[in-house]
């Protein structure tokens, strides 16, 4: 048996660590004269098989594949993509108006309506834009199932333009003086 003495922790490095490899034998004088003897098991193609199903079929299991594909999915995934379609348009609106400010001191209702306009309409030509090119490609969390499997969907063009919609009417509405 031969052990890999590569980590700094290793109870082996402690013993003895000018060499890479050891053996057992030469680490530990007790095993020197002992004749070691290691296991093995040989599986047919049917035992591994039926090995792999069982694994596969335990609760708890890791599947590969899956992994590979979250890995993938993660960078894509929006939690609430209404928010970020909200903060953009405010982000650009906040702009503007910073803009008008600086160079008029204040801004009318009718500029500040189409400051509003020009934030929903950027947004919604680069969701045209994006669709178009076939570059928009976002997953949303559908949480957990009743399995503890992760759940989620790829966000449909209609989908994505009625985040849009929700997020300019919260804006609207957020503009709405109350009595």
């Amino acid at each position: 048996m031969r052990i890999d003495t590569t980590d700094r922790w290793n109870i082996w490095d402690k013993v003895n660590n000018d060499q890479c490899h050891r053996y057992i034998k030469d680490v530990v004088p007790e095993l020197k004269d002992q004749q070691i003897k290691t296991d093995s098991v040989d599986f047919s193609k049917e035992g591994m098989a039926a090995l792999r199903a069982k694994v596969q079929s335990m609760p708890g299991r890791i599947d590969v594949e899956e992994q590979k594909k979250t890995f993938e999915i993660l960078p894509k995934l929006r939690m609430n993509p209404e928010d970020d379609f909200y903060w953009a348009m405010r982000n650009d609106m906040q702009t503007s108006l910073d803009e008008i400010k600086e160079s008029k001191g204040s801004y009318t209702s009718e500029e500040f309506i189409s400051i509003c306009m020009d934030a929903y309409t950027t947004q919604y030509n680069a969701l045209q834009k994006a669709y178009a090119e076939g570059s928009r490609d976002i997953y949303i969390d559908d949480g957990v199932d009743e399995n503890g499997k992760w759940q989620y969907h790829k966000v449909s063009k209609e989908e994505d333009f009625a985040f849009l919609e929700k997020a300019f009417k919260r804006i609207i509405n957020s503009l709405v003086f109350r009595r």
